[in-house]
């Protein structure tokens, strides 16, 4: 049987690829790092020495790198170096043991890579990161797109869904634990994105590989909304109180740049017909019945 690894596989986005592949019956091995979990390996995946360690042994068919440097854009901004270590020498590390071993290697990229946009960008529109984590990942695009030959990027953005242990929260659980526990929360109306819901985002990658595609792919949900607009219907949703929800119309002193307002264009991938995306009422839905399920499990 095909061998997949998951690297990152308690974040997110690789428990929900992990959680796929069990259900078609594929066979998978994950990592993880600071948070030890039962049945993954931990690795730092800025050690190459871990890392050529874990992967030689596994011989995987496919290579998920859905790690991700808790803390974000203004981790990155502040410790430079140690974000490069992170995003793009790892990747590179990673990159080089797939060519060894003859892999496939799917990098999941950031909507940053790109300035601000009037219009919905191509795969093919011209670059212009803001920041460090922007620049980091836009280098190592352009690292695997010159030294591999079998790849997927996947360019993302606004990834949620219900992951009540994480240490680094998304935005809709940001907005679900601090209204639910009675606080106010600040909503930015001045950043637009594409609510992305995780279990779609998973689909589509798997969707992706089982087609053989390689390559760039824009994968977002359908809808374009601020995020104070977001955090209202979260709200709805999840029949919190919306009262607490505080508009912010302005930026704060010393915002960190990014793009403001980005719409990745998905006409691409939807001419594959893989998967319907959600947008944003049917994804929290979706998250919803989620979490009563395992609540009530």
């Amino acid at each position: 049987m095909d061998k997949y690894l998951i690297i990152g596989a308690n974040g997110l986005i690789g428990r929900k690829i992990g959680k796929f592949l069990e259900e078609k019956g594929e066979h998978w091995v994950g990592s993880c790092n600071k948070r030890p979990e039962a049945g993954l390996r931990q690795v730092d995946v800025t050690s190459g020495d871990q890392l050529e360690e874990f992967m030689s042994g596994t011989a995987p068919s496919v290579v998920f790198h859905c790690a991700n440097l808790a803390g974000g854009v203004d981790l990155c901004e502040r410790y430079s170096e140690k974000a490069s270590a992170f995003h793009y020498d790892a990747t590179i590390n990673i990159g080089r043991l797939c060519r060894e071993l003859d892999s496939k290697l799917v990098y999941i990229s950031s909507d940053y890579v790109f300035p601000d946009s009037s219009r919905p960008i191509d795969e093919n529109d011209e670059p212009g990161p803001l920041n460090e984590y922007g620049r980091l990942k836009l280098k190592s695009e352009e690292w695997v797109r010159k030294n591999m030959k079998d790849f997927l990027i996947i360019r993302t953005t606004n990834v949620y869904g219900w992951d009540p242990d994480s240490v680094t929260p998304n935005y809709v659980m940001n907005v679900f634990n601090t209204v639910s526990s009675g606080r106010s929360f600040i909503a930015p109306s001045y950043l637009w994105g594409t609510p992305t819901y995780v279990d779609d985002l998973a689909k589509a990658i798997l969707g992706l590989v089982d087609r053989k595609e390689s390559g760039v792919y824009h994968v977002v949900g359908p809808d374009f909304v601020n995020r104070f607009d977001w955090a209202i219907q979260i709200c709805r949703s999840f029949r919190l109180d919306h009262l607490l929800v505080q508009r912010s119309d302005s930026k704060p002193e010393n915002y960190i740049p990014r793009p403001l307002i980005a719409r990745l264009n998905t006409a691409k991938l939807q001419k594959l017909s893989i998967v319907a995306m959600k947008g944003v009422v049917d994804g929290l839905e979706s998250m919803k019945q989620e979490m009563e399920k395992q609540t009530h499990a």
